[in-house]
């Protein structure tokens, strides 16, 4: 019966870690569905931050670099948008990741000059 109990309780731990997990990522990324990267990017050239924003996937990705001057990436760094992933853990979390990368790519186009 303990055996049981045991191997019942380990197999639920996962899960429970799991549903954290993911209740974390979720909340991290909340922040996109109401923000505007045109004034984020204007307010951070403002304050002299010309860092891009990354989001994480199966790699690092910078959306919106397809048209940048050369060298561009190389003059500046990035941000990665945190809670971003390529291991979506709800629906939820694949909306806010597809929200965050479209931010991403706007706040970045904004950097280049709309380029």
């Amino acid at each position: 019966m303990k055996l049981r109990l045991s191997i019942l309780v380990l197999a639920f731990i996962p899960s429970i870690l799991f549903a954290q997990t993911c209740k974390d990522k979720v909340q991290i990324l909340q922040w996109v569905e109401n923000a505007n990267p045109l004034e984020d990017a204007a307010k951070a050239l403002e304050n002299g931050n010309a860092n891009f924003m990354a989001v994480n996937g199966y790699g690092l990705y910078i959306p919106g670099m397809e048209n940048a001057p050369e060298g561009a990436f190389e003059k500046r760094g990035y941000i990665v948008i945190e809670g971003t992933s390529d291991a979506l853990c709800s629906k939820r979390h694949l909306k806010l990741n597809n929200i965050a990368l479209e931010y991403a790519k706007s706040y970045n186009h904004a950097l280049l000059g709309g380029k």
